[in-house]
C-alpha cells in the first residue's frame, strides 16, 4: 500500500506557534523566523520555523521516496521506533568501546544531549502527527536520527559543527530550508569571525553528504554494535577534515558567544 496524498489534519488556529506541514512556502515566516535566531541563537524552535517555511511539499515527497527504497520498506514493515533504541541507555553502555552506539552514547547521553530532548525542540515548531501515520513515522525516524548523524560524520555541536551538519542533511534530504540557513549562517559567522574558512566547510560537507550512502534508509539499530570506523567505510563516510581542523578553536569561541549571550540576558 502506499501513502496517501497529505492533507493537514488541523489548521494553525488549532496548532498555535506552529508552522502549518501544508505544502505552502511562506518567506514572511521564514524571514522571521532567521532574525529572531539571530537574536537568541538558543531558540532553536526557529530553526524549525525557518526550515518549514521554506521546504514547502516536502514531508510527503520524503515519506514516499523512503518507502520506495527496498531498505526503507523494510524499516517501514518492521515498524520498530528509532526513538526506543537510541533512548536504551543501558543497551547502549554496554555496547564495546569504540562501536558506533557507544560513541554515540558516550558524547550524546554523557554530556546531556538526549533524542527526547531534540524532539522536544523539534515539536516547538512543527508537528509530526498531522501527518499520516506511514509519513509520521519516517520523520520521527529523520528527527532522531540527528545525533546519529553527528556522531558518524564527526561533527560537533559547535556552533561550526551544526552549521556543517545542517548542509550535510540539507543535501542528503534534499531540504532547501536546511541548506539556506546553513549558508545564511555562514554569513553570520563571517561577521563576527571573518578569518574563518566557513565556506569552505559547508561545501566540505556538501561533498561528503553526495559520496555517502542515503542516511535516511539506514538500518541504524543493526549498526550501534559494529565499530564505528567500519560503519563510517560502510556508509562511504569521509572524514570532515577542514572542519576537524578548525575544531579546537570553535569551541573557544561557543563558549564566548554562550558567555555573550548570557551577559546580554
Amino acid at each position: 500500500m502506499t501513502l496517501i496524498d497529505f492533507h493537514q489534519k488541523t489548521d494553525d488556529a488549532d496548532k498555535p506557534g506552529m508552522t502549518a506541514l501544508d505544502g505552502r512556502i511562506r518567506p514572511v515566516k521564514a524571514a522571521r523566523a532567521f532574525l529572531k535566531l539571530m537574536r537568541n541563537k538558543e531558540d532553536s524552535a526557529q530553526v524549525v520555523h525557518f526550515r518549514t517555511a521554506l521546504d514547502g511539499d516536502w514531508h510527503m515527497p520524503m515519506a514516499r521516496r523512503f518507502e520506495a527504497h527496498p531498505e526503507g520498506k523494510k524499516i517501514l514493515d518492521r515498524g520498530d521506533w528509532l526513538f526506543d533504541t537510541v533512548t536504551n541507555t543501558s543497551y547502549l553502555a554496554s555496547l564495546p568501546q569504540g562501536s558506533l552506539g557507544r560513541t554515540y552514547y558516550e558524547t550524546t547521553h554523557l554530556k546531556g544531549f538526549t533524542p527526547q530532548g531534540f524532539r522536544d525542540q523539534d515539536a516547538k515548531g512543527q508537528d509530526f502527527t498531522l501527518l499520516p501515520p506511514k509519513a509520521e513515522f519516517v520523520n520521527y525516524r529523520l528527527i532522531d536520527m540527528h545525533d546519529l548523524l553527528h556522531t558518524v560524520t564527526g561533527y560537533g555541536r559547535d556552533g561550526m559543527g551544526e552549521i556543517c551538519i545542517l548542509e550535510f542533511q540539507g543535501i542528503q534530504f534534499k531540504s532547501r530550508g536546511l541548506r539556506m540557513l546553513s549558508y545564511a549562517a555562514v554569513t553570520e559567522v563571517w561577521k563576527k569571525y571573518p578569518d574563518t574558512p566557513a565556506l569552505k566547510c559547508v561545501r566540505e560537507a556538501n561533498r561528503i553528504a553526495k559520496e555517502a550512502t542515503w542516511m535516511a534508509v539506514v538500518d541504524w539499530e543493526s549498526l550501534l554494535p559494529r565499530p564505528i570506523d567500519e560503519v563510517r567505510e560502510m556508509l562511504n563516510m569521509a572524514p570532515p577534515e577542514g572542519y576537524l581542523a578548525i575544531h579546537d578553536l570553535w569551541q573557544e569561541r561557543d563558549r564566548e558567544m554562550k558567555e555573550e549571550l548570557a551577559a546580554a540576558a
